[in-house]
């Protein structure tokens, strides 16, 4: 048993579950193949034995039957190999579209604290890779397993009834080919492991080189980049030569022991003709099945070994799958009808184990060159244990947000401001105190993001019209609905005079228009939710003075319509605001 739980076989079952009511289709057609790759190993090894022994006793009628035999094998062959190619297929590719449709779902449902502490290159990784390998289990892994271990099982039960004696001995040999196969298996699912987090390396850096590549260019670091990504690319060049190493020193070891196998079953056989213990016919065709008995000893093991690195990338997703999503306890949320929109009172909180890295780094990247920040935020978190990252973001902090109206909640980059917005949504919830909205509702996360939309320092638009990407923020809401939304945003004007206006493309990431223009998008996208509280996060930093000015005095506009919270450390900014918040 302890040699078999290195293959990891508990991983591979709990794979095979993941199909559902599809299980049973692919198990069933793998199984029949299986069984006529059996009948036919039989077939053709008692067709060879007749046709030898035919031709040495002179036996025409023999020789034909045994010619029959082969025949019959390669058209059933032939006639269920595209059916069960078919099903299993079928098999595999729903499965796998409705699993990855589930691992994302999940993912937007596991609470922000995980997301904090995510690279790119984590989640690139865990959607493409690690998803190809468990495409790879179901549609070639699995299958030569399966078929190599059944395969195998047929082969030995033909060669007992055959001659029990050199079964024996095929059996001995497969036992040490085994042991020696589950040994590597151990080695390749440690280096499977270190290929996948040096995988998520190199994603990552690639992420940010198309991200950030006007940045790099701007700060004069492509060399800088150019050597982080090659010695990322290097390492994971290294790892992939040691995986590769492992396989062949493993099929090495395995293909001598079956080389010895063989050269015993003739010396076996030679002696036992010698003495009228057997014939030639029996020898050359338990040679022959020879073959197919090692399926299970050294194929079966080298696939079961081969595989640990397909199941490393499986095993990552069901540590994903194995995570709580997000929770919600009302004790800190309320609604109350009253005259303000929104209340705070006495709010503490601190970051837990993680310490939002994140947020801190997006505020200190106000204030510091990109590369200053990134190694200000390394050097301040990352070599630090999770134990040193609890702190104090802020405590007993109170405030009131009067309906329709310009909130200024100013304060110094790091000091908190962008968490606040993030309690305010229900991504965190408070230590102590309580937040109070306006209404009768009962609390619950959907009924707090229903009170608020949000916009972020970074306006983020998808490739597509600018139509599509302001309906994003409400899937339900008409062309009319669009354009109203648009026009106190102060976007409407400008797109109108777009080629195609609301049905311009936009690039990725909108990169086609200007940093004030994607601003407005972004904010028209976050009125036509038609919440009653908009949040804005820094939308102003990295404008021109025009381009603020014209955000500003939406903003200010919207006001009349919106209760408006807006996170800034611009101390200019607050010649708009009806109430200035120090934080």
């Amino acid at each position: 048993m302890k040699i078999l739980d290195r293959f990891n076989l508990k991983t591979v079952k709990k794979t095979i579950m993941l199909m559902g009511n599809m299980k049973k289709i692919y198990l069933i057609c793998i199984i029949l193949f299986c069984a006529v790759e059996i009948i036919g190993t039989a077939l053709i090894s008692f067709g060879m034995k007749g046709i030898i022994n035919s031709l040495t006793d002179k036996n025409i009628k023999m020789f034909w039957y045994s010619i029959s035999l082969i025949i019959f094998k390669n058209i059933l062959w032939w006639c269920y190999a595209p059916i069960s190619s078919y099903f299993t297929s079928k098999a595999s590719i729903d499965t796998i579209c409705e699993y990855k449709s589930k691992l994302c779902e999940h993912i937007f449902k596991l609470p922000m604290s995980y997301h904090d502490k995510k690279s790119k290159g984590e989640y690139l990784t865990l959607l493409t890779s690690d998803v190809d390998g468990l495409k790879s289990i179901y549609d070639r892994d699995f299958f030569q397993v399966a078929l190599s271990f059944l395969g195998g099982i047929g082969g030995i039960f033909i060669m007992m009834i055959m001659d029990y004696k050199f079964a024996i001995v095929v059996i001995g040999f497969g036992l040490l080919s085994i042991h020696i196969s589950s040994i590597f298996a151990m080695k390749l699912k440690k280096i499977s492991i270190d290929r996948q987090k040096h995988l998520e390396n190199t994603n990552t850096d690639i992420y940010e080189l198309v991200k950030a590549c006007k940045t790099i260019r701007i700060l004069n670091v492509q060399n800088e980049r150019k050597v982080q990504i090659e010695k990322a690319l290097d390492d994971e060049k290294n790892i992939k030569k040691q995986f590769g190493s492992s396989v062949a020193k493993m099929k090495a070891y395995e293909t001598l022991i079956s080389k010895l196998s063989y050269i015993a079953l003739l010396i076996i056989g030679s002696v036992f003709v010698y003495f009228d213990l057997s014939d030639w016919g029996t020898v050359a065709a338990l040679l022959g099945i020879k073959f197919i008995t090692d399926m299970i000893f050294v194929e079966c093991g080298q696939f079961m070994s081969k595989m640990q690195k397909q199941i490393i990338c499986v095993e990552r997703l069901f540590d994903i799958q194995a995570l709580d999503e997000e929770k919600f306890s009302s004790k800190a949320y309320s609604f109350k009808n009253q005259s303000n929109a929104l209340s705070i009172e006495n709010m503490s909180f601190r970051y837990k184990n993680n310490c939002n890295a994140l947020d801190t780094f997006n505020d200190f990247r106000d204030v510091l060159q990109i590369k200053e920040a990134k190694q200000l935020y390394c050097d301040h978190y990352l070599k630090k244990p999770l134990v040193e990252h609890k702190h104090s973001v802020f405590s007993n902090f109170s405030l009131e947000l009067q309906d329709k109206s310009f909130t200024a909640l100013l304060g110094e980059s790091g000091g908190g401001k962008s968490t606040i917005l993030k309690l305010l949504m229900g991504l965190y919830e408070p230590d102590e105190g309580s937040i109070v909205f306006a209404g009768n509702d009962t609390p619950t996360l959907n009924k707090i993001r229903q009170k608020t939309s949000y916009v972020p320092q970074e306006a983020m638009l998808f490739y597509g019209t600018i139509y599509d990407n302001i309906k994003f923020g409400n899937e339900n809401a008409d062309f009319d609905d669009i354009i109203k939304a648009s026009k106190l945003a102060g976007a409407h004007e400008f797109i109108t005079k777009l080629n195609n206006t609301y049905n311009y493309v936009l690039s990725d990431d909108g990169n086609n228009l200007s940093g004030g223009q994607k601003k407005r998008i972004a904010i028209a996208r976050a009125l036509v939710k038609n919440a009653d509280i908009l949040l804005l996060d820094e939308i102003t930093s990295a404008l021109d003075y025009s381009a603020e000015e014209q955000i500003l005095q939406a903003i200010k506009e919207i006001s009349k319509h919106k209760t408006v919270l807006f996170v800034t450390h611009n101390k200019d900014i607050v010649r708009y605001a009806d109430k200035i918040v120090s934080i």
